[in-house]
């Protein structure tokens, strides 16, 4: 036996009156777009910026990176990660790479595996 309640509005499926174009539009689109920019939200807040931040401590990064700047983040990513010695070693790797004689192009021709 099937019951019909009048006046109670439905919350399982989407009325839509009009087109199929209108219809596409609140049952999929809408939602679907509300779902992504929450998601985009939560994958650029600020809880997630010491992880973005990893990034600059890649030495073709490092290089182009100023000194004020990248003490900065490296602050950030120690702050968050807890990592012991990891300011002192990361400032230290941004002085080696600074200088001059640990360029891009020397870095290409090392055998790592005959050390």
């Amino acid at each position: 036996m099937v019951t019909i309640c009048m006046g109670v509005k439905n919350t399982t499926r989407a009325n839509t009156s009009g087109t199929s174009e209108k219809y596409y539009r609140r049952s999929i689109y809408v939602p679907y777009m509300d779902s992504l920019i929450q998601s985009l939200k939560t994958r650029f807040s600020e809880t997630n910026t010491p992880a973005f931040m990893l990034y600059w401590l890649h030495p073709a990064q490092l290089e182009k990176a100023e000194r004020p700047d990248y003490k900065e983040m490296v602050q950030t990513i120690h702050q968050f990660y807890n990592f012991n010695n990891f300011e002192q070693d990361a400032m230290s790797w941004y002085d080696v790479t600074k200088e001059g004689n640990f360029s891009l192009k020397t870095r290409k021709n090392w055998n790592l595996w005959t050390w």
